[in-house]
């Protein structure tokens, strides 16, 4: 086989790979909205929100309810070991939490299953989520030659613009109605 083709078939395949594997923007979502949460099942999302009652059932799953909204959060016993520092029902009660995960329906209601603590976020009461992100840098370049290219307030007032000319001619000298055939 050629060494082009080769590489070139490599290429596609790590491209691919990347697409399939690589971080997609994120959507953020606060848990009160839920009606946007419900269209997002099966996809990937952060909500966050005040995490209210928390439960352990007697198989060892832990519920996790947040004070507004119907999303909650579960984590199944054969999770729990990812949780070295205690369980998420005990951990996270009472916090401000931001979670991302991908939504599913149980019952009926929006849940995200947390496997892993690297899904959640304690935030601190005053942390403003969902971060506000820098626009990118191509974004600031076309703004700032908007800028530049509308003129400011003070120039506006400067330069007077110009008044509007009456045509040579009337318009109802060309629209005029016709006049009667008289036999």
């Amino acid at each position: 086989m050629n060494p082009l083709r080769v590489s070139v078939l490599l290429l596609l395949i790590v491209a691919d790979l990347l697409t399939l594997f690589g971080e997609e923007e994120a959507l953020y979502f606060s848990v009160n909205e839920t009606e946007a949460i419900l269209a997002q099942e099966g996809h990937r999302v952060i909500i966050h929100g005040w995490i209210g009652e928390t439960k352990k059932s007697a198989a060892g799953t832990n519920y996790l309810s947040f004070r507004e909204g119907t999303i909650s959060l579960v984590t199944f016993k054969s999770d729990l070991k990812q949780f070295p520092e205690g369980e998420p029902a005990d951990l996270y009660a009472g916090k401000r939490l931001a979670v991302r995960g991908t939504v599913s329906m149980f019952r009926g209601k929006p849940q995200i299953k947390v496997t892993d603590p690297a899904q959640v976020t304690v935030l601190a009461a005053e942390d403003v989520f969902p971060p506000v992100t820098a626009p990118p840098a191509d974004a600031k370049a076309k703004d700032q030659s908007a800028e530049k290219a509308q003129p400011a307030a003070s120039d506006a007032q400067q330069t007077p613009e110009p008044e509007k000319r009456k045509p040579p001619v009337s318009a109802s000298e060309y629209f005029k109605k016709p006049k009667p055939v008289s036999e």
